[in-house]
């Protein structure tokens, strides 16, 4: 995929011919569904505006929900989960739900008919509270098995790398700015990653292209980031709230 700045904040994906994804060998069901809200099937470029058109369809996204699940069976399947984390968020989601109803009812019941004064009711209030917590973290109950969490303090010790305040030095000779973006963007420590390289002679990857005569790196920045941050800020948010 290619991303092209137009300027005056005007930007587009590309690939280099027109192809239905659902078709193309090599790409995994959750890739496939992530490039479907990008491109029209058998389309060669995108805009940010043909994008945000594709997610406003739609109060929520199917394909979207589609993608967590996808990747949530992928990371079951190889066991960085004991069980299957749309399952567990559900579960706990709808175990909310129930208790938030049953104890609404029990609130107006005994609002009716308690003895006064009705300090019983406080019992009811606490327990829609809790309904309510319980809901709203019902996304992040966790699921990952001990191989899971090993591997996720692999990655948060690869974080720590990038995040490192010393200049990259000896790395930026073997071309590990553009051979880490990509994570440095997914755990959040991309603006850290750039700064480690501010002082080195910096090339454009071969993905993007600009209008602009000369690009540095610190314009390749502010220009890639933010529209990376609203693309994949909007996307996520459009996904069916039947998955977190």
């Amino acid at each position: 995929i290619f991303i092209v700045n137009k300027g005056s904040g005007q930007f587009s994906f590309g690939i280099k011919k027109a192809a239905d994804f659902a078709e193309m060998p090599g790409l995994k069901p959750f890739e496939k569904a992530l490039l479907s809200k990008v491109f029209l099937p058998r389309a060669y470029k995108s805009t940010v505006e043909d994008v945000d058109m594709r997610i406003g369809r739609h109060i929520f996204s199917r394909r979207m929900a589609e993608f967590y699940l996808h990747v949530y069976n992928m990371a079951t399947e190889v066991g960085y989960f004991k069980k299957n984390p749309a399952k567990v968020h559900m579960a706990y989601k709808y175990t909310g739900i129930v208790l938030f109803f049953l104890s609404f009812a029990g609130f107006i019941i005994g609002s009716i008919i308690g003895i006064d004064p009705k300090f019983s009711l406080v019992f009811w209030v606490g327990g829609m509270t809790a309904a309510a917590a319980i809901i709203r973290l019902s996304g992040f109950m966790p699921a990952r098995s001990q191989k899971g969490s090993e591997e996720l303090k692999k990655w948060l010790s690869f974080r720590e790398y990038l995040t490192d305040s010393k200049p990259a030095g000896a790395d930026a000779l073997q071309g590990k700015f553009e051979e880490y973006l990509a994570y440095a963007i997914v755990l959040g420590a991309e603006v850290e990653w750039v700064k480690r390289f501010v002082d080195e002679p910096f090339a454009k990857p071969a993905w993007y292209d600009s209008v602009e005569r000369a690009i540095t790196l610190e314009n390749f920045a502010t220009q890639l980031f933010p529209l990376i941050s609203y693309v994949s800020d909007n996307l996520a948010r459009s996904h069916e709230p039947t998955v977190e």
